[in-house]
């Protein structure tokens, strides 16, 4: 999701040409829609959240829900499963601030990145 911050005029916006998400990513303008100037139509302030995000191993096995959690704990390769999304959390951090961005957090169960961005 994203969230647009202060009063924001979409009119004569085409939502679907100016905004994409894919896995792991959101694009707002691109080379066939150029972004407007800094502040105005969705160039401007947004939180970020994009979900189902998780390390590229994990893509296929996402944490286990909240019931299963215990047992897939108890199993081999726990410990390594929770240090590998910690560490991703790291990079995440780092790819957040590389882009201008504020990091907020990263769910490591929900797959849940969050960021703060100063405009697009």
């Amino acid at each position: 999701s994203v969230v647009f911050l202060g009063k924001t005029d979409l009119r004569g916006l085409n939502i679907t040409d100016v905004v994409k998400f894919r896995r792991g990513a959101l694009e707002v303008y691109n080379q066939r829609t150029p972004a407007p100037p800094v502040g105005a139509g969705l160039n401007k302030q947004a939180v970020v959240t994009l979900e189902g995000v998780y390390p590229e191993k994990d893509e296929r096995h996402p944490p286990p829900q909240d019931e299963d959690k215990e047992a897939a704990e108890a199993g081999a390769g726990a410990a390594d499963a929770e240090s590998s999304l910690s560490e991703y959390g790291a990079y995440l951090k780092k790819v957040t601030e590389d882009q201008g961005a504020k990091f907020l957090g990263y769910d490591e169960d929900k797959g849940r990145w969050r960021m703060h961005v100063r405009h697009f």
